[in-house]
């Protein structure tokens, strides 16, 4: 990913947040025989590792064949997307072209396909726990576990470590500050996911 300093993140416990708030991912990985590159679309867990690094779980239907590339080549990179939106020339103050601010975290690291069977049952509880963050939400309990039994046996469960980050945070913080308030401002007046964007770059370029 092309990251000038300008907009480059580098705040471990910022990147971390990011993550686990737009956790929707996309994981990539590469198709050597066929020359192309899979995709996946699936949510992620980051989990803090007793040595205080981190690993992202998740999971696959067993019938999707991009588990199959993990085993002949773990190298992935994971794609993490948040707020984005068009810029146009007259949100500024000053002249300027359009452009489009957006947010984003590139995660590389090695996929290793979990196969113990208390192991992949335990992620799985981990998944549904950090999703179901409402009192008396829903969990494994509700089902016999024969019914847990034949749905384990449709999903491949996977853990990615060894990670690295490439974040970029692209704010308009090449611009004025008049110019970057006035963005903010319009952003936030257009409403929908421009307000998004208009409240990232307040609580990130404003905070302070």
């Amino acid at each position: 990913m092309y990251n000038p300093k300008t907009f480059k993140i580098e705040d471990k416990a910022k990147i971390i947040q990011f993550i686990k708030r737009y956790n929707f991912g996309i994981i990539n990985s590469i198709d050597s025989p066929n020359q192309k590159i899979v995709s996946s679309h699936i949510p992620f867990l980051l989990e803090r590792t007793d040595d205080g690094q981190e690993d992202l779980l998740c999971h696959f239907a067993k019938a999707n064949p991009h588990w199959c590339l993990i085993e002949q080549n773990p190298k992935v990179q994971i794609i993490f997307s948040g707020p984005h939106a068009y810029i146009s020339p007259k949100y500024y103050i000053n002249t300027s072209v359009p452009t489009w601010n957006y947010t984003t975290v590139h995660v590389t690291g090695n996929a290793h396909i979990i196969s113990k069977s208390n192991d992949r049952l335990e992620i799985i509880e981990k998944l549904v726990s950090d999703h179901e963050n409402i009192p008396d939400g829903w969990d494994l309990s509700y089902l016999d576990s024969s019914f847990i039994a034949t749905q384990m046996n449709a999903i491949i469960v996977v853990k990615v470590t060894d990670l690295t980050f490439d974040a970029k945070f692209k704010l308009n913080q090449n611009k004025k500050e008049d110019d970057i308030k006035k963005v903010i401002t319009q952003l936030i007046a257009n409403g929908g996911t421009d307000k998004d964007c208009g409240l990232f770059m307040k609580n990130e370029l404003l905070s302070n």
